[in-house]
């Protein structure tokens, strides 16, 4: 399998945990904070709740930007395989030389 190929799985599979963490996380704690009536939980729970929240989102925070940075770089070797695709090179496939054919393409 070519590498810009597993890349693009590695997005698929970063969205779909993404949306599968929030939704096994976040939602249970939307009950509990926004939706509930707020008279039958006490303080605690709904302090525990929130600092959990907090946790959670920056995991979630630092696994958008995995997603992000894995988008960029996908994107970026796409550009330049296409770049050389149009000038009638045959694209690079090795990992170090794919931002140098990029740079030279771009000149």
């Amino acid at each position: 399998m070519r590498a810009t190929n597993k890349l693009l799985l590695s997005i698929l599979a970063g969205a779909v945990a993404i949306e599968v963490f929030t939704g096994v996380y976040f939602v249970p704690r939307i009950f509990i904070i926004f939706l509930e009536p707020l008279s039958g939980v006490s303080d605690e729970t709904l302090a525990t709740a929130s600092r959990q929240w907090q946790v959670a989102n920056y995991i979630r925070f630092a696994m958008v930007l995995g997603t992000l940075y894995l988008y960029g770089r996908t994107a970026y070797r796409l550009v330049a395989a296409r770049v050389l695709a149009a000038r009638g090179e045959a694209p690079v496939r090795t990992e170090t030389s794919v931002r140098t054919v990029a740079t030279e393409a771009l000149r």
